[in-house]
């Protein structure tokens, strides 16, 4: 049967005009606590196949539920209840900072934990924190926790040199060879005692065995190296090649805008922790830096995986993983309004506008001036015509600052 119909439709058989006779009113519904609903039918035909051939039944009615009315002033009655239909308030996609205090549950001791919450309009949210009673940031992938460390490394900051240059000044890079530490920018030789006054990492390269086997792997590794004695040891050891040696001075963490706090979560990320004296940054040498960071992200998000794989395999899937779930704009997108809002509350912009940077004026912020210039009063908001305007009679355009509408939130 090809027709379907409801109330007010005209029967395809005897021509009447199809009405629907409630079992209740709304108000009869409100009293009684039922739901005020209409039964749901629809029209089958049962086809199956015979060895004579095809059986074709008739149509019959079969009743499929209730399905909720919605009454003449836009409600609907649930269980006598009722109720009104709204959409569900979502986030915005963006980065969100907050702050909250946590204190503890025994004592008077008391702390607070600040959270920047980078929401997507599809995909994983992922979170930092940082405490006031601790230097290193923690982070979570949908709740679950995770090392800031290993999800930088996963984003392309592969190295300490890699993380460490993006947050302090001023951060050098050697090459150590023939037991000569020698800077990788200038090819300058520096001495052990020249990085007194230095926190040093290094990537390290060597063979060892495989634990419970006598099988031995070349395996790389990134260490935190606590003190100069350190350093001569591993540069005397033979068995061991040094490829990349970073050093950022103590004075320039202690000056940085960031402090000690990258660093710092850098060094529990990288300091010695086993018995053997190693840090936990360690895979095999066909394998890289970042492939500890993908592999970190998909044994936590996927903890039932990877448990009883070979390591090449749980590689091979991470990388996988993390190209499907944050690089793939099906799954993973922060959105125009999202990478706006982004751009908008982390974006260091210039105090000061030069006509070059007209070339870069639609990739900035929503500015607006600080002050009057010309026929344009304090508070204008700052768009590319405006701008060339200001140019003709000043060669600069100062005291800009993020519109309201950006710096809120």
């Amino acid at each position: 049967m090809d027709f379907l119909a409801g109330a007010d439709t005209e029967c395809p058989k005897c021509k009447t005009i199809l009405s629907y006779k409630e079992k209740y009113t709304p108000e009869e519904c409100k009293e009684k606590g039922i739901t005020y609903s209409a039964p749901l039918r629809i029209m089958l035909r049962l086809r199956k196949k015979t060895k004579s051939g095809e059986f074709v039944d008739t149509p019959k009615k079969i009743y499929f539920g209730e399905m909720p009315m919605m009454t003449p002033i836009g409600t609907f009655v649930i269980n006598g209840s009722e109720r009104v239909v709204v959409n569900q308030l979502i986030r915005s996609p963006g980065i969100f900072y907050s702050d909250k205090e946590d204190r503890q549950k025994e004592g008077t001791v008391s702390r607070t934990i600040f959270t920047a919450s980078i929401h997507p309009d599809k995909g994983s949210r992922i979170e930092f924190e940082l405490s006031t009673n601790s230097d290193i940031i923690s982070a979570r992938i949908d709740k679950k926790r995770i090392s800031a460390i290993s999800i930088l490394r996963a984003f392309g900051l592969e190295t300490a040199y890699d993380i460490l240059s993006q947050f302090y000044e001023d951060v050098k890079a050697f090459n150590v060879k023939d037991g000569l530490i020698i800077d990788k920018n200038t090819g300058e030789v520096y001495k052990p005692e020249d990085l007194e006054s230095h926190y040093l990492f290094a990537v390290l390269r060597y063979t060892a065995k495989i634990e419970g086997t006598e099988k031995e792997e070349e395996f790389i590794e990134e260490r935190y190296i606590e003190d100069l004695n350190a350093l001569n040891r591993l540069i005397k050891d033979e068995r061991v090649k040094i490829e990349l040696l970073t050093a950022v001075q103590s004075e320039k963490t202690t000056k940085s805008f960031y402090g000690k706090i990258i660093l710092e979560t850098l060094i529990n990320d990288t300091k010695a922790k086993d018995q053997h004296g190693k840090s936990l940054v360690r895979t095999n040498s066909q394998f890289t830096l970042r492939d500890i960071g993908l592999r970190d992200i998909y044994v936590k998000l996927r903890s039932m995986e990877g448990l009883v794989q070979e390591m090449a395999d749980i590689i091979q899937r991470s990388r996988a993983y993390f190209e499907a779930y944050f690089r793939d704009i099906a799954r993973f997108d922060l959105s125009k309004v999202g990478r706006v809002k982004i751009n908008a509350k982390i974006y260091i912009h210039k105090r000061e506008l030069t006509e070059e940077d007209l070339e870069i004026f639609d990739e900035l912020p929503v500015l607006e001036l600080a002050k009057d210039y010309d026929n344009y009063k304090e508070g204008t908001i700052l768009t590319k015509d405006i701008f060339e305007d200001i140019l003709k009679s000043h060669k600069t355009v100062g005291d800009t600052e993020r519109a309201a509408a950006d710096r809120s939130n």
